[in-house]
């Protein structure tokens, strides 16, 4: 096996192996391809497999969109690819690798304990239709912020700190990096409304951006510093949603909740129990370089 950067002239080949419906089919693998952020492993001089880093300001290696060709799954393709774009990493000078992966996925687990990744996030998505939103939000009360963003800032790093979690950094939440000032800045930005419940950061934040008919709901309504308030954290926040829906109606929200998994479950549990379809869970590996 030989791994090294992905050329234009691998792309059909990779493009041949990929599932008809992968996302990297739609111009994101060839846009990194002409970055040089793609890379593959070879197999009798064939590319079998393929992966993406994406810098997360100079810091970190966000590794992403990992796929290995059917017939050579099983045969240690995907681990070898993992550990070599971890070498990578570390000899470009990043500072720390990350990766996010289903929560089923038990062979990449396998993988990144093998590297000595830590678990660090889990992540959460969830749909749920207006009528759910209206019962989460029964009783609850909110405020919004809207300035100064560098007090709110401040505050939410001084809650996320000693959790320990990594925080998304662009509104598709696709892409997480380390925990701190300038990745807290990131994830405020592009956002529409910010809630926070009644009794403060420490319950969650909601950011909330419409799309077409549909609202947007980001909540870490898990990394509650008190648990038994976690519920009513979460009553205010559904409550900031079903207000702004009168604004723009909606027919469904998309839920993202995240928590370290030593938090308290219950904010997670609340959330699923209403959830129109089964949620997509994912781990968030992490490991530092340097």
């Amino acid at each position: 096996m030989r791994f090294r950067r992905v050329s234009m002239e691998d792309l059909n080949y990779i493009l041949g192996w990929l599932e008809p419906t992968d996302y990297l089919r739609s111009g994101v693998l060839e846009h990194y391809v002409r970055e040089g952020e793609a890379y593959t492993v070879d197999v009798e001089g064939k590319p079998v497999a393929v992966s993406i880093i994406h810098p997360v300001d100079r810091e970190g290696a966000w590794l992403m969109g990992a796929r290995v060709e059917k017939s050579h799954r099983g045969k240690g393709v995907g681990k070898y690819m993992t550990s070599s774009l971890v070498e990578e990493a570390y000899r470009r000078g990043f500072r720390w690798v990350a990766l996010m992966t289903s929560a089923r996925n038990e062979p990449v687990h396998r993988i990144c304990r093998d590297l000595r990744m830590e678990l660090k996030t889990t992540a959460v998505w969830v749909s749920m239709g207006s009528d759910k939103v209206s019962r989460l939000a029964t009783g609850g009360s909110y405020f919004e912020l809207y300035k100064p963003r560098g007090e709110l800032v401040n505050q939410l790093y001084g809650v996320l700190r000693d959790k320990g979690v990594m925080v998304p950094v662009n509104i598709g939440m696709g892409i997480w990096g380390d925990l701190g000032l300038r990745s807290i800045e990131k994830m405020l930005e592009g956002w529409e409304s910010i809630c926070v419940p009644r009794n403060g950061i420490g319950g969650g934040v909601a950011l909330v951006k419409s799309r077409e008919d549909r609202y947007t709901w980001y909540m870490g309504s898990t990394v509650a510093l008190i648990p038994h308030r976690t519920r009513g954290a979460i009553a205010d926040l559904a409550k900031c949603i079903e207000e702004r829906s009168s604004l723009n109606p909606f027919n469904e929200v998309e839920i993202i909740a995240f928590s370290n998994l030593g938090e308290d479950q219950e904010g997670l549990e609340v959330i699923t129990d209403l959830a129109a379809e089964d949620p997509w869970k994912a781990h968030i590996f992490y490991k530092r370089l340097r």
